[in-house]
C-alpha cells in the first residue's frame, strides 16, 4: 500500500504484490506513477483483489456481505487509509478506526455503501468474473491472483476455466 515501498520494489525487485485494498484508482493514480521511473524490464505488478463472486445471485449476496465486512476492517486500519484517500474518504477511515477500537464491527460494515463497495471489491457471478477482471485491471496490472471456494468437482472446473480464460 505504501507508495515508497512500491518505488523501492521497482528499483530492486522483479515485481510487487499489491495489497487487496489497492483499488484501481489507487493503482493508477498513486502506485503506477511512483514506480514507472524506476521500473525495470520484466517488473510485474500483481494483486489478489478483493472479490465477491459466486455461482448464483443468492450466494453472491452472501459473499457481498462478507466482502463489505472485510472492506470495513481495511478502512479501519490506519496503514491502509491511503488507498481510500483517492476517494476523499479520510474521515470515513478515521470513523472506522474509532468504531473498531470499540469493537463495533456490525456498525462498521453498515458504513460501507454500495458505491464504495463496488469501487473496491470486484463483484461478479462466476460466469462474468473473467471479463470483470479484465475490465477493471487489464490496463494496470501484469498478474492477478484469483480464488474461489472449491468444494466440489464443479467448483474446481469453474476455477480451471476461469484461469484458462484469464491467461488468453
Amino acid at each position: 500500500v505504501n507508495p515508497y515501498m512500491c518505488q523501492v520494489a521497482a528499483e530492486v525487485a522483479e515485481g510487487v504484490r499489491l495489497h487487496p485494498v489497492c483499488n484501481r484508482e489507487y493503482i493508477q493514480q498513486i502506485i503506477l506513477p511512483v514506480i514507472e521511473p524506476y521500473r525495470q524490464p520484466g517488473f510485474e505488478v500483481c494483486i489478489k483483489p478483493l472479490i465477491a463472486t459466486a455461482p448464483t445471485e443468492d450466494v453472491l449476496q452472501q459473499r457481498i456481505k462478507v466482502a463489505r465486512q472485510r472492506l470495513a476492517f481495511y478502512c479501519s486500519t490506519p496503514a491502509y487509509a491511503g488507498a481510500f484517500s483517492v476517494f476523499g474518504l479520510e474521515s470515513l477511515c478515521e470513523e472506522m478506526t474509532f468504531l473498531s477500537r470499540q469493537q463495533r464491527w456490525d456498525e462498521m460494515a453498515q458504513c460501507i455503501d454500495d458505491e464504495l463497495l463496488h469501487k473496491c471489491v470486484l463483484v461478479a457471478l462466476y460466469d462474468d468474473l473473467a471479463s470483470a477482471i479484465e475490465t477493471r485491471y487489464g490496463d494496470c496490472i501484469d498478474r492477478i491472483e484469483v480464488s474461489i471456494p472449491v468444494n466440489t468437482q464443479e467448483d474446481s472446473e469453474i476455477l480451471s476455466n476461469l484461469v484458462k480464460t484469464l491467461r488468453t
